[in-house]
């Protein structure tokens, strides 16, 4: 038994996908207030290719995803906070880099140097122990004063790489028989 059409259709003439519109004209729907709103439609962008600026710069990203670089980001950044008062190209001077170079080691486009590693731990251990004894809003004036013990003040010493003198101090600062 054969099935007659009526009338006859040419099956690959008029195929339903033929009638489909192209996607990127057809109009998005949504919903705001149940009521549907048409919106345009997107602009596709055509792929382009990978530049060598794009692939360095997801390479660096990649050496930031190493716990121990992480940590020193953390560290430089409490530091940072640390030091209220202080300008940053001061808090550059006592880290012993260009403002550009703290800039780039703060938004992560350039790694910390395991060589910072002490002199970022000494320097927040040095702040830990300082805001003890002085509030956060009086670090700047406390770090330009002249404490006898260093000759100078404690900036002074901090931007000579003094960082374990002024360390050794504040040490002496917080323990009980000063306060």
């Amino acid at each position: 038994m054969t099935a007659v059409l009526d009338p006859p259709v040419d099956l690959l003439e008029d195929h339903p996908a033929d009638r489909l519109p192209d996607r990127t004209q057809v109009p998005k729907v949504s919903k705001i207030d149940d009521k549907p709103v048409r919106t345009a439609p997107t602009r596709r962008v055509p792929p382009t290719g990978i530049t060598g600026d794009q692939v360095a710069k997801a390479m660096r990203k990649l050496r930031h995803t190493n716990p121990a670089t992480q940590q020193r980001v953390h560290t430089l950044r409490l530091v940072m906070a640390g030091f209220e008062g202080l300008t940053f190209e001061e808090a550059a001077l006592v880290l012993g880099v260009q403002p550009k170079r703290l800039a780039r080691w703060l938004h992560e486009t350039d790694s910390i140097p395991r060589a910072k590693d002490s002199v970022l731990a000494d320097l927040h251990e040095m702040l830990r122990l300082l805001h003890q004894l002085v509030p956060l809003s009086n670090t700047g004036r406390w770090l330009r004063l002249h404490v006898p013990a260093l000759n100078g003040t404690p900036l002074e010493a901090l931007i000579a790489g003094r960082i374990g003198d002024v360390l050794r101090v504040t040490q002496r600062y917080a323990e009980s028989s000063f306060v």
